[in-house]
């Protein structure tokens, strides 16, 4: 089968990574499905995994500061993408991507041995781990059925999985082959909820319904039989270790189980279940319930008639047609009457959400450092303000979304033309608050071990990038010392 933009790429995936795959009843359709690596990952608690990962990322940052700059600018929601690839590349520099490429540096590595025999140079640390995990496959008589059982695309049509496992094998006098599969992490597959994962993946392969041998076939149907469905195998052994080798049994019949509940899950996740559990309500109908309805022009027919107190019960008088909407402001007089003065009502700004409110917050907060720490004015801001017919900052109720936005505009171009780029600013703005948070004794020693550096003063406005690396340091090395 030929695959449209994808013809020199096996097996297929699209933008996420996920396997496509032809139909298995449909000519000249695919179908996208899952990844068995992530399949039982529905199941488990993967918050020590992602504590590991979110320090390597978080080291990876420190290393490139570039990264966390070009993130700066970026929408959370609407660069959701350009965001991922940052935080991934982040967690790779942090050493999260090393350990991944030296993994499959060693699969091939062992996969060539499965194939020809052949032991392929590696550099001298990775000897010991190569070597241990060869003689494994020897000693255990580890071989493989034949070529066209290394390293196959199998297609498991009940799961909606696809994926590739490293081999087939006889195993201790078993009847049928058995899936084996090399893992090179650093943690023990038996740990953490790994077993799970693992367990279901396994089970996944060895279930399979179909292979597919490359782009210009289609896939064959695998015989129900054909694997071993009760036991599997794991080839552990750390890419980056001293020669530690692991060969670990796998329970097929636990990960049966596992799997249908995987799915089980997998399919309450779906738009089917989520639309059956809330349904939003129509208003005409909400109407139509309790004897109201709503007319055109929004008014509502059947309601009770409003009373208006400060007329001994009558009717409230709605204003006619071409009259102006009014509204009662006590005067300075005569307010602690009750009475006041006529004045129209001016529209009113819908109230800002707490996210553009801390925005307006940090607009004040950056033209204030700017006005602080550049020749820039009060006057200056106030006459660009009036030009370009913005409420003032002070004025929260005045603001609306497309006013904050002409504010973070108008702010960012300024600190632009004085000199104060956004990502230096936010460095600058977050050493201040570290150092301010700092006891007199411990700014003053900071200080002068900065001075001594050439590093200007810290308010001064005009400290390089060099200076505040350099403060970061010292700052964080007394946060150090303090908690120990």
């Amino acid at each position: 089968m030929k695959m449209e933009g994808a013809e020199d790429v096996f097996p297929p995936r699209n933008d996420q990574g996920r396997p496509v795959v032809p139909h298995p009843t449909k000519p000249n359709s695919t179908r996208t499905l899952s990844r068995p690596s992530s399949y039982g990952k529905t199941l488990t608690d993967s918050y020590q995994i992602e504590r590991a990962y979110r320090r390597k990322m978080l080291r990876g940052a420190g290393l490139r500061p570039a990264l966390a700059e070009q993130a700066i600018p970026l929408d959370p929601k609407a660069d959701r993408l350009a965001l991922d690839a940052l935080v991934e590349e982040a967690a790779r520099t942090g050493g999260d991507g090393d350990r991944a490429k030296l993994g499959t540096m060693m699969h091939d590595v062992w996969e060539r041995f499965l194939r020809s025999g052949e032991v392929v140079d590696v550099a001298e640390q990775y000897v010991a781990t190569r070597d241990a995990v060869i003689r494994l496959l020897t000693e255990a008589n580890l071989r493989p059925l034949d070529d066209d059982w290394i390293e196959p695309f199998v297609i498991n049509d009940s799961h909606d999985a696809a994926g590739q496992f490293d081999f087939a094998t006889y195993y201790g006098g078993r009847p049928k082959p058995v899936i084996a599969d090399f893992k090179t992490g650093a943690w023990r597959p038996t740990e953490f909820d790994m077993p799970i994962t693992y367990g279901c993946q396994l089970y996944l392969y060895a279930t399979a319904t179909r292979v597919w041998r490359g782009l210009d076939q289609e896939p064959e149907p695998i015989p129900e039989d054909f694997f071993d469905k009760e036991l599997a195998l794991i080839v552990w052994a750390p890419a980056d270790g001293d020669g530690t080798v692991e060969l670990i049994e796998v329970d097929l019949t636990v990960c049966a189980d596992l799997c249908e509940l995987a799915a089980q899950v997998r399919e309450s996740r779906g738009v089917a279940v989520r639309r059956a559990i809330m349904t939003p309500v129509s208003i005409d109908a909400l109407s139509e319930n309790t004897g109201m309805s709503t007319s055109v022009d929004g008014e509502r027919a059947g309601a009770p008639e409003q009373l208006d107190p400060a007329a001994g019960g009558s009717p409230i008088q709605e204003p006619e047609e071409g009259e102006s909407a009014m509204t009662l402001e006590p005067s300075s007089e005569r307010g602690a009457k009750g009475e006041g003065i006529i004045h129209d009502a001016p529209e009113r700004p819908q109230p800002l959400g707490s996210e553009l409110a801390a925005q307006v917050g940090s607009l004040r907060k950056r033209l204030t450092r700017l006005v602080d720490r550049t020749e820039l004015t009060k006057q200056a801001v106030n006459k660009l303000m009036v030009e370009n017919k913005l409420p003032p900052l002070t004025k929260l109720d005045e603001q609306t979304h497309d006013t904050v936005a002409d504010w973070s505009s108008l702010v960012a171009t300024l600190e632009l033309g004085m000199g104060l780029h956004a990502p230096h600013r936010d460095r600058l703005e977050a050493s201040i608050e570290l150092f301010e948070a700092l006891e007199p004794e411990a700014a003053a020693e900071i200080e002068a071990a900065a001075k001594e550096q050439d590093v200007p003063h810290l308010k001064s406005g005009e400290l390089t990038d060099r200076d505040l690396d350099i403060l970061d340091r010292l700052i964080t090395r007394h946060n150090v010392r303090a908690q120990a």
